[in-house]
């Protein structure tokens, strides 16, 4: 059987309602912690879906993890684990009616930028990035 090739980023999948609002994430378990599965995260932030996806979602996962709130009194929303992808896709597109779309590798490499960004002192130009799009 041929090796398993490592994968560059983990798949993710990003949830948004019909007004592209973002709801959550559904994502890759890291390789230690049931790595053939994934984990959902619903975001508690301005989601006027968080009680009904919490209550709809829940049963997707062996655990569910609610997340602190943020420091403006906002929900932090919840995390489901483990959760099989098909099922959780299905759930969230078909009987909650939501979108998702799979994140592309110049999404990860966005997503670096910006945290790259962060470890500059006066939010300048990333030292290993520049902001010009390639």
């Amino acid at each position: 059987m041929p090796e398993k090739k490592k994968k560059k980023y983990p798949e993710v999948w990003y949830i948004f309602d019909g007004a592209e609002d973002y709801l959550g994430y559904l994502a890759d378990n890291p390789e230690d912690k049931d790595p053939d599965l994934m984990h959902l995260v619903i975001n508690g932030r301005h989601n006027a879906y968080l009680d009904e996806m919490v209550w709809r979602l829940h049963p997707l996962g062996k655990e569910i993890y609610e997340l602190p709130e943020h420091i403006d009194g906002e929900p932090g929303g919840y995390m489901i684990a483990p959760v099989e992808k098909d099922l959780a896709l299905e759930m969230i597109t078909d009987s909650l009616g939501f979108m998702t779309r799979k994140a592309t590798d110049d999404d990860h490499d966005e997503v670096i930028r910006e945290m790259d960004k962060l470890k500059t002192i006066k939010g300048g130009e990333s030292q290993r990035y520049s902001r010009a799009k390639s």
